[in-house]
């Protein structure tokens, strides 16, 4: 047999004075407004210039442009190149006058590849990689052992070097510097230990979840 609810409303009715103290006590609404809507018309430079940049602006439509048509922009790279020729196509079009190039002399350039790994063990993951710029090809598939380097001091991580050749090497706790330390001095150091090392690879962690790269760094 189904259970019915039973559901009672309570109707409170004040009494005739007691509504009419209510209304006196009312305080009047405000007048309604539309947030954003000044009350009179812009008058000032600055205030008709933010109102070109909200009617017209064009930055995201720029961005939107740059960052999927262009891509990276690294520095001595053709997409560069193709970022400065669009930069100066758009303020010439814009009206800006004298648009050019000055010359200056930075070094190489370098262009990142297709950059794949995958562990032969463990049913071949694939892992997510890319070169760090300016850091050297690999001249084709390197294949070796993996191993995590570890070290607490500079002298524990010299200690390992003749560990390291051939081997693809990750990066694991490794010795930092210190407060009052020469930070370049220090990365120059470390560098220098893993170069004497002599790995087939190095790889660092991008420290980041679901794939997503760090593309800062020296």
């Amino acid at each position: 047999m189904k259970r019915l609810s039973a559901l009672a409303l309570c109707l409170c009715v004040l009494p005739l004075g007691a509504q009419e103290a209510a209304k006196a006590d009312k305080k009047p609404e405000k007048p309604r407004f539309e947030l954003g809507v000044p009350d009179k018309p812009f008058t000032s430079d600055v205030a008709k210039l933010m109102q070109e940049v909200a009617d017209h602006q064009q930055a995201y439509a720029n961005l939107e442009e740059m960052s999927d048509s262009i891509g990276p922009r690294l520095t001595g790279s053709e997409r560069l190149r193709k970022a400065q020729a669009w930069a100066m196509d758009k303020l010439k079009g814009y009206g800006a006058v004298n648009v050019h190039e000055e010359p200056w002399a930075f070094g190489p350039s370098w262009t990142r590849g297709h950059d794949w790994a995958r562990l032969t063990n463990c049913n071949g993951v694939d892992l997510e990689v890319a070169g760090q710029a300016w850091g050297p090809a690999t001249q084709g598939i390197v294949k070796g052992e993996v191993v995590l380097l570890t070290a607490k001091t500079m002298d524990e991580l010299k200690a390992l070097v003749p560990t390291l050749a051939g081997k693809i090497v990750m990066y694991g706790d490794l010795p930092k510097p210190g407060k009052d330390q020469d930070r370049m001095a220090y990365y120059k150091e470390l560098l220098g230990i893993l170069r004497e090392a002599k790995p087939a690879v190095v790889l660092r962690s991008s420290g980041r979840e679901n794939g997503l790269l760090n593309m800062t760094g020296s």
